[in-house]
């Protein structure tokens, strides 16, 4: 009889043998799953996806991306990129601010698209989408057309005209308007809540677009109106419904799948929450301004006048560039917000007052009669703030504390010369 050492070992052989095949099964089912969402052959139908990709660390792709993947018909496979632009035109910066930046149509294989993907490690779904015949035929047309040398370039705008709203339209042109019902459906967020919740991972752009977007910011979104942004668009697709020749409706998208896991994750449902940390700030601003301002040493003084001087050169210098691109810019979104009341060309008049402390000028006193009505006019949006329509409680913290710090240091300075 076998000992019970061999008959041991036989079990590890089986069990071992068993493992293996269930690992093999899982892994050829979750290969197979993937594979679900691939291109078609040039001989068989044709296939179309909306591929949808994450945010990335980059500014430009914050919001992430959206492209159509077509193949089948004849056709090569194919990705149809509206996100294409030059970083190395001149002016570049300055043509985005202005709202003359030029982006373009770029035709590319998927291996590009997903190679991108993975280089920065953004997840990519993609999604294919099922059309009745008559709409895959206008589709392809609409392609065709879009693709052509002299219709690839157009003018880029972060809310009507952007990777995914080319998508959207494209699409809803195709199936007659099939998504222009979702304009009937009211959202509650805003552009402002979709943008900050996008840009939060980056705290400059975050503080940027909070600080100058104006009152068109603030419209509540439609269902139309927010698929400017790349993963409303994937989940609303997901919704929608088409009607067949037959009479059936069927689900806009057939199959879904994840092609790159990627390390990013999708942006979260709110944007982050900063008052705490801007009003630890502002209040440790205000604070070394008049710490430092009541010492007699020159170094203390110096150090007071240094961080007085930080709210006209941040602050009114940052204002005053909104100011100046509400006048020279095309481009939606900038304007009078309710941090003009803090930080506006007005706050750069503080310069002369600081200056005149720090000399001990007789001009003191002129000056400190201005830097009260900059303080006043201060407080004067933090009393409004609760009627208007731009909630800014964080920004509030942040530029409040140290120009209430400042005006106090002169009024204090100019009524101990007097004494």
């Amino acid at each position: 009889m076998p000992s019970r050492d061999v008959k041991r070992s036989a079990w590890d052989v089986l069990l071992r043998i068993l493992l293996l095949w269930f690992a093999g099964t899982t892994i050829g089912a979750s290969i197979a799953a993937a594979d679900e969402c691939k291109a078609a052959r040039p001989d068989q139908d044709h296939a179309v996806y909306l591929v949808t990709t994450g945010p990335g660390d980059s500014l430009f792709s914050l919001m992430g991306h959206s492209a159509l993947w077509v193949s089948g018909g004849g056709r090569d496979a194919t990705i149809y990129n509206w996100g294409a632009f030059d970083s190395s035109q001149s002016n570049f910066l300055w043509l985005f601010l202005q709202g003359t930046l030029q982006y373009q149509l770029d035709l590319e294989s998927f291996g590009q698209t997903r190679r991108r993907a993975e280089r920065g490690q953004r997840p990519m779904v993609a999604q294919r989408l099922d059309l009745p015949p008559q709409a895959m035929t206008q589709l392809l047309a609409a392609l065709d057309h879009n693709a052509q040398p002299e219709n690839r370039a157009y003018r880029y705008h972060w809310h009507w005209d952007n990777c995914a709203t080319r998508v959207r339209d494209i699409l809803d042109q195709a199936t007659n308007g099939a998504l222009q019902s979702l304009k009937d459906q009211e959202r509650s967020s805003t552009p402002r809540e979709e943008v900050l919740r996008h840009l939060g991972p980056d705290w400059p752009a975050w503080f940027g677009w909070h600080f100058m977007a104006s009152s068109y910011a603030e419209q509540p979104y439609d269902g139309w109106s927010e698929l400017h942004v790349p993963v409303r668009l994937m989940e609303a697709l997901e919704e929608t419904h088409l009607t067949w020749p037959d009479g059936e409706k069927r689900p806009l998208v057939s199959k879904r799948c994840t092609k790159v896991d990627g390390t990013h994750d999708w942006a979260p449902e709110s944007p982050p929450d900063r008052t705490a940390a801007l009003w630890g700030i502002g209040l440790t601003w205000a604070g070394l301004i008049v710490g430092a301002g009541r010492r007699p040493s020159i170094a203390f003084r110096l150090l007071s006048t240094a961080s007085m001087a930080l709210i006209p050169m941040f602050a009114g210098l940052f204002g005053s560039t909104i100011f100046f691109l509400y006048f020279a810019s095309t481009l939606d979104g900038f304007g009078p917000n309710e941090n003009w009341f803090h930080a506006s060309p007005l706050t750069c008049l503080l310069i002369p007052a600081i200056w005149c402390w720090f000399r001990r000028s007789h001009r003191l006193q002129f000056w400190t009669k201005i830097a009260t009505v900059i303080a006043a006019f201060s407080s004067l949006g933090v009393l409004l703030d609760p009627l208007l329509e731009q909630q800014n409680g964080d920004l509030i913290g942040l530029f409040w504390p140290p120009i209430l710090a400042t005006t106090w240091l002169l009024h204090r300075t100019v009524k101990e010369s007097q004494t």
